[in-house]
This record gives structure tokens, C-alpha cells and sequence, in this order.
């Protein structure tokens, strides 16, 4: 309400309240419920009153913005006509406010304000965005004549596709495997009003590639990975792999040329733990675990983010540093940020002297130890991004060292032999505590997925 109104208002009534007879205090109003249409425009309320009067307006929107307010009041003896100016209702929605009148002595009045919202037209909304995964998207079709909707898009279906009046349109369509977004339209034919377009966006995939369940898949994987003696052929996988249990993918272990390396127990022998833990003995650096992974057969784009995860142990005759790498072409590429360090040794594992000394790059320093001074479980996660169009992932995590683990019983010693302290696992346990704790819970999956 205009304050300079306000006061003549409180002002007038506290003189007519002077000039009365003695009476009872009394206020009414001359209807409850002001109501307007969508246009607006203004009305008049008559409030009869004896007392003085103050008035509360909480027609607002949510940015303290009046909608509806007192804009003139008459006064005649006990009688206030008053004014309210209501703007036009912009939205489709119904809105409402109170104007209060608080007076002395008497029960408060509270006077409701209606607004009708605009009769909507053609869709809404006209465009909507939903995730590679969700498969229904929902429009509105307005009006009050026949209408037809329709979609070129042979994988879409729409229920209904056809109707008379106001009615809810639902879209169907599968989950978008694509690494692009899928934009959607539908043509709305509305009789007597016109053609609208619907446009759905659908995001682009960021699921899974490829998932290993190691506990759930122990049995497959005693089947297709376990050697039954140590590897004779180098170079090579032995024919040994690891299919993925969900998406397309394996691991496999690429054993190098064991020339030079004398075995104390093991060549190289492929097991698996108790819980699904495939494992290799007499690990030597050169070898890699080979991890590979394609979606779909579709080619994945450059410009593509790919996030891996799985966890590690380490043997004590394996080397601390490692290098989780991709392949782009014929390059391999860093899937973590690196680091150099120098090593050096005048002994070897075998006992036999050495004269060793190198500068090696790794990106994973894989050095806690459990509470035996064994190599601890660790998480080795990452993401990268691909620099050109991929039909498939490829990944290797190899030794980048030649020293034996830090701390441990042959910390310092050349790798000039293979044994089973040189063992090297991916593991369904979860990663370690800080202090080396194992922590005996077998839920862990390697996982290659596209980041959003």
C-alpha cells in the first residue's frame, strides 16, 4: 500500500474512532476472497471498521516484487472502499497473496488475492536434456482441438501419439550407448493452432567399458588364467586371459624373454588367490600385466575420458616403481603424471655382483608394506583423456624399477633372477590401511569407464 494512503487511511479512522459514540470494537470485510484474471487490472473491497487499522501485504513473488497492492482508499464514516491493482499474471500458474488488516481491539482480517495464470498454448517445455541412461522423457500438449505428434527417429516411440485436448506426451527411447549426444525432435501438430518441435537431447554414454568382478568370476578365472607347470615359450601370454564379466574387455600377463634370469622357484606361473585373485610368480621387470577394453565395437572418439581402477600387490623381489601407460598408434603413453629417480646396485637378488645405475621413470610408487614387511594392498586409479579416435583401450602396468621393494628383506638388491618373491597380483581385496593394515573385505573390481 502507498504509505502517503496508509496514513490518510490510519489517520481517518483514529478521528472517526474519536468522534463515535462508545461502542463495541468491530472490523469486517465485504468479502474473504478477491479473485482476477490473468490480465489483472483492479477492484474495490469495502471494510467497515470502527477501530484504527493497520494494513499487511504479502502479495509478492519470491524477489520481494508486488503483484497486487492497495492503490486508494475512500473513506466514509465507518465505511473504507479500498482499491487493489493486480498486474498481469505472466506465468501459467495460479498465484495467490493475502493483503492482512490488523486492527485494535478486534480479530485480524485476512482478504485473499487470486490471480489466474495465462490459458497455455502448443507444448511445454519445448526442449528437455536427460542422461545417457534414462529412457522416457514426458512433454505436455495444450489446447482444446485434436492434435498428432510424430517422430522420425525409428528407435523413439511416442504414447500417445495422437489425442483431443490437454494431454501428457511420453517419449520412449533405449539408453544412448553412443559417446556423442542424440538430439530428438518430435513435430506437434495442434488443429487450429499451429506446428511445435519438441527437442530432446540425449547425453552421451559414461558408463562401464569394461568390469572385472575378480571374487564373483573366481571360477572362470581358474579356468582361463591358471597355469598347470611354469611358462616355457617367451615371448608371451601362454594362451592365458582374463574376460571381463561385464562390457568387453581382458587381462592378460606378457611374460618378456627370460634369457640371462636364473629361476630359483618359478620361470613364470600364472595362479589365482582364494578370492579370485590372479597372480603371477617370477614377475621380472620387461613383463606387464596387458589390460584391453572396446565398447560396443564403436569407435571411441578423441577427446574421450577414460577412468581406471583396480588394486595391487607386490612381492618383495618386485620392484616398487611401476608405470600404468595407454596406447594411442604405436606410442605408449603415460596414464598418470611421472617422476625419476636414480637406482643403483652392486648386488643382485642371486647374490651374484652387479654394477647397476639408472635414472627410471614411473608414475606408481607401490611402497607400503604390511605388518610382515610384505608389499600392501593399493588402489592404482587414474584418468586420461585420448588424443585421437581409439577402436579399443589399451592398457599395460609393468615394473619401471630393477631394484627389489623398499624396505623389505632384498631392498637394494638387482632383479637378475626370477623367483616367487616376485609376484605381482591384481587383487579382489580391498585396498590396505594407511599403516599397511590388510582389509579383509573381497568386493573389488578393475574397472575401465568413461568419465562425464
Amino acid at each position: 500500500m502507498n504509505p502517503a494512503k496508509l496514513f490518510q487511511v490510519c489517520a481517518a479512522m483514529l478521528l472517526l474512532a474519536s468522534c463515535q459514540d462508545a461502542s463495541d470494537p468491530y472490523m469486517t470485510l465485504e468479502t474473504k476472497i478477491l479473485p482476477f484474471g490473468q490480465e489483472g487490472g483492479t477492484k474495490t473491497v469495502t471494510l467497515s471498521s470502527n477501530v484504527y487499522f493497520r494494513v499487511n501485504n504479502d502479495c509478492h513473488d519470491s524477489e520481494g516484487h508486488y503483484w497486487a497492492r492497495i492503490v486508494d482508499t475512500g473513506v466514509d464514516g465507518d465505511v473504507s472502499a479500498i482499491t487493489v491493482q493486480v498486474d498481469e499474471n505472466p506465468s501459467v500458474d495460479v498465484r495467490t497473496g493475502t493483503i492482512r488488516f490488523i486492527g485494535d481491539h478486534v480479530t485480524p482480517l485476512k482478504l485473499t488475492v487470486s490471480q489466474e495464470g495465462v490459458v497455455p498454448e502448443g507444448i511445454d517445455p519445448v526442449s528437455a536434456s536427460v542422461k545417457y541412461s534414462e529412457t522416457q522423457s514426458v512433454f505436455k500438449v495444450y489446447g482444446q482441438g485434436q492434435w498428432t505428434a510424430v517422430c522420425e527417429d525409428p528407435e523413439v516411440t511416442l504414447s500417445p501419439s495422437s489425442g483431443f485436448g490437454d494431454s501428457d506426451v511420453t517419449v520412449s527411447f533405449p539408453e544412448n550407448t553412443d559417446l556423442k549426444e542424440k538430439t530428438t525432435t518430435v513435430k506437434v501438430d495442434i488443429e487450429g493452432d499451429g506446428i511445435y518441435t519438441y527437442t530432446l537431447v540425449r547425453g552421451r554414454y559414461t558408463g562401464i567399458i569394461a568390469d572385472w568382478d575378480l571374487n564373483g568370476m573366481a571360477e572362470i578365472t581358474a579356468a582361463t588364467f591358471v597355469d598347470s607347470e611354469d611358462q616355457t615359450e617367451f615371448p608371451g601370454t601362454n594362451g592365458k586371459f582374463i574376460e571381463a564379466s561385464a562390457g568387453s574387455g581382458r587381462i592378460e600377463y606378457w611374460a618378456c624373454d627370460r634369457t640371462g634370469y636364473p629361476a630359483k622357484d618359478y620361470v613364470c606361473l600364472r595362479q589365482i588367490g582364494g578370492n579370485g585373485d590372479p597372480y603371477v610368480s617370477g614377475a621380472i621387470p620387461g613383463d606387464y600385466w596387458h589390460i584391453t577394453a572396446d565398447h560396443m565395437g564403436k569407435t571411441i572418439p578423441a577427446g574421450t575420458g577414460i577412468h581406471f581402477y583396480f588394486v595391487t600387490k607386490f612381492g618383495t623381489a618386485c620392484s616398487g616403481y611401476w608405470m600404468i601407460e595407454y596406447k594411442e598408434g604405436d606410442e605408449w603413453k603415460p596414464a598418470l603424471e611421472t617422476a625419476s629417480r636414480m637406482e643403483s646396485a652392486t648386488s643382485g637378488l642371486s647374490g651374484n655382483p652387479v654394477s647397476y645405475s639408472e635414472e627410471i621413470t614411473y608414475n606408481f610408487a607401490g611402497l607400503l608394506l604390511d605388518s610382515k614387511n610384505n608389499g600392501a594392498y593399493m588402489a592404482v586409479e587414474g584418468t586420461f583423456v585420448t588424443s585421437e579416435d581409439m577402436d579399443s583401450i589399451e592398457m599395460r602396468f609393468r615394473q619401471a624399477g630393477h631394484l627389489c621393494l623398499d624396505g623389505t628383506k632384498n631392498d637394494g638388491l638387482y632383479i637378475d633372477q626370477t623367483q616367487s618373491g616376485g609376484q605381482t597380483r591384481f587383487s579382489a581385496q580391498r585396498p590396505s590401511e594407511a599403516d599397511g593394515t590388510a582389509v579383509r573385505i573381497y568386493d573389488q573390481h578393475v574397472t575401465i569407464d568413461f568419465t562425464e
